[in-house]
């Protein structure tokens, strides 16, 4: 009897019609900074067994100007297990009066792909409405009954930054014996409640203005309210686990998942032996076991059992030359144990925004692709699987500097990759150049990219001649410049390098006005960081990446003229970083040595307005003019 009177309030709950408002009649304290206001968000989990649960959406929000567009699109991801029913989407004008009722035939429904998915056999509902007038309100309602329980929904009620929230709920029914463990971050406390072997739990978000972005931010989902659930008994696709937690995952997932896919057959065991036979150490071997396989596999979508989370078998890629994250890590780590190298499955949040695994709190939300772990003698080496062209052991920003998790038949173990700092981030180059006395430029530049800097410049390999120069044309933008004998050369290491080298002639780069030349002696590498002020502001300062860039540039300046005005030295230093610039004349050559320096890190907001400044002055000095006069 106590189960059907819960249930008759559920329903009870859910039947209730949200009021559409008059946009009008929306405080007007919601529009400030804001794109999108949400009027009311419900969201509910209703849990009857491991095995069987109900997650009811239905949320109203406004969009206010086209910068809020984005946040309209519908998306729901979803399992093949999973049901769906009750969908409805439905558009409103100004004045909250119903324009449109969207056919389940415009809700489109396909397999979602992307380069790195931990869990490949997910599909994706997704409609995008045209807006054509603002103010404009939707309303979205959904039902999604689960058979899996390991992926219990987390909750973000302001997902985005231009987001006010009037009303925002999500709350929890289950079975008393099913225990759940929750990490929220800026909200406040639940209100708890049972009705005999029911319990409840609803948490609450209102009344909330929309927050402004600012720039050099941590990250929107570390800033913005959020609350993360976790079952610590779990089904997933028919198989029960344990996420108490990271060390019972990591069991349930080398158990169920990995056990016996790294198997190969004795032929490929034996070409393995033979490949690495002649090398000097477990490294070098590691290093040409890695090259094998960026030559012989490619990346590809692949679903595999028990939802996708299972990678393809190690014999299976060995035939077939592709697989996924999950199965190319897998391989490589089979080819490894082959050649008597120990290597570790571990699970990974991949992005540029560095958000890591929370230590102390297990939940399947956290992760979305895999690397490899190599304990190697002296030092842990990473391996990124999926690309054909990333340096052994190097991550990039994609995986760097986070909290990833270990997988192996011992459990898991959270650890934390290698991180990228300004020290290792170095752009240095060499420039010796030459001015004629109409203003002409030639010279020939020679540069080092490491790290970081070596991703933005590695790919122009992949790409045509013609490619190449109308790429390098967009970051020396100097007016009428021609490139000869343009190279690029890559140096694969663990701190990888591109070395670029190129000649290059400049029509008319010094203004002229009669016998005077004017011109900058640091034509290739202005600072280029756009920095706005903020007022007011309210967020720390993260610089997510440093870096150092260190210019020497050379120029013979045209017979007969000489220097009438040269920028002033300069020597800058701030919290963030420093900045350092000297002009000498020797003869007929101008010297410039440049230098500057960003450091990463997290600063006080009230070191932001003194980043500002020093970047202003860098800006100047960057583009301060040298005035060349003929005798």
């Amino acid at each position: 009897m106590k189960r059907i009177l819960v249930l008759l309030l559920l329903l009870s709950s859910l039947c209730k019609a949200q009021t559409v408002i008059n946009t009008s009649l929306i405080a007007t304290k919601f529009k400030s900074y804001a794109n999108v206001v949400i009027q009311n968000d419900e969201r509910q989990v209703e849990i009857k067994n491991e095995k069987e649960i109900y997650y009811r959406v239905k949320t109203t929000f406004t969009i206010l100007n086209k910068t809020g567009d984005d946040f309209a699109d519908f998306t729901l991801f979803y399992l093949p297990s999973d049901k769906i029913k009750g969908l409805s989407i439905i558009s409103y004008d100004a004045l909250g009066n119903p324009t449109k009722k969207v056919k389940i035939s415009d809700i489109s429904d396909n397999s979602y792909r992307n380069d790195f998915s931990l869990f490949e056999d997910v599909r994706v509902k997704n409609y995008i409405p045209s807006i054509v007038s603002y103010p404009c309100t939707f309303t979205y309602e959904y039902e999604v009954r689960k058979s899996n329980s390991l992926f219990i929904p987390d909750w973000y009620p302001q997902n985005a930054y231009g987001v006010s929230v009037m009303k925002s709920s999500y709350k929890i029914i289950k079975p008393s014996l099913f225990q759940i463990r929750y990490k929220d971050h800026l909200l406040s406390k639940p209100l708890e409640s049972s009705l005999g072997d029911i319990d409840t739990l609803t948490w609450s978000f209102n009344d909330e203005e929309s927050l402004r972005q600012e720039p050099f931010s941590i990250s929107y989902r570390e800033r913005l309210p959020h609350l993360l659930i976790s079952p610590n008994q779990f089904s997933y696709e028919g198989v029960s686990g344990s996420m108490k937690n990271w060390d019972d995952y990591g069991k349930w997932i080398y158990k169920n998942m990995l056990y016996k896919r790294d198997e190969l057959k004795y032929e490929t065991v034996q070409k393995i032996k033979e490949l690495v036979k002649d090398t000097p150490n477990q490294l070098a071997a590691a290093k040409l076991i890695y090259e094998y396989v960026q030559q012989k596999c490619r990346y590809i979508s692949v679903q595999v059992g028990i939802g996708g989370f299972k990678p393809m078998s190690a014999q299976e890629v060995d035939q077939l030359g592709y697989g996924d994250c999950k199965a190319l890590t897998n391989y490589t780590l089979s080819l490894l144990k082959a050649a008597g190298i120990k290597s570790i499955y571990t699970e990974v949040l991949a992005g540029d925004e560095k958000i890591g695994l929370i230590p102390d709190f297990a939940s399947s939300s956290q992760g979305n692709h895999i690397i490899l772990c190599l304990p190697m003698e002296k030092d842990t080496v990473w391996l990124e699987c999926t690309s054909k062209e990333t340096p052994f052991g190097y991550l990039g920003d994609f995986t760097d500097d986070r909290n990833v998790l270990l997988i192996s038949e011992e459990g898991g173990k959270v650890v934390r990759t290698p991180s990228y700092n300004y020290s290792n981030n170095m752009q240095i180059r060499n420039a010796y150049l030459k001015l004629d006395s109409i203003g002409n430029l030639s010279g020939n530049v020679k540069t080092s990219f490491k790290a970081f800097e070596y991703d933005s410049k590695s790919f122009l390999t992949e790409l045509s001649k013609d490619d190449q120069v109308k790429y390098l044309k967009r970051i020396y933008p100097l007016s009428n410049i021609d490139f000869i004998n343009y190279q690029l050369k890559l140096n694969k290491g663990i701190l990888p390098e591109a070395v670029e080298s190129f000649d290059f002639k400049a029509r008319e780069y010094a203004g002229k006005t009669g016998d005077r030349l004017f011109f900058s002696l640091n034509p290739l590498n202005p600072s280029d960081l756009e920095i706005k002020e903020v007022r007011n502001r309210k967020n720390e300062v993260f610089i997510r990446s440093g870096f150092t860039h260190q210019d020497i540039v050379e120029l013979i300046i045209p017979e007969n003229f000489k220097p009438e005005l040269l920028p002033e030295s300069k020597n800058l230093n701030c919290s963030m970083g420093s900045y350092f610039l000297k002009i000498e004349i020797k003869g007929n050559i101008l010297k410039l040595t440049r230098s500057l320096i960003l450091k990463e890190g997290t600063y006080p907001a009230e070191n932001y307005s003194e980043m500002v400044n020093f970047f202003s002055k860098v800006d100047q000095a960057d583009i301060a003019k040298c005035v060349l006069n003929k005798n």
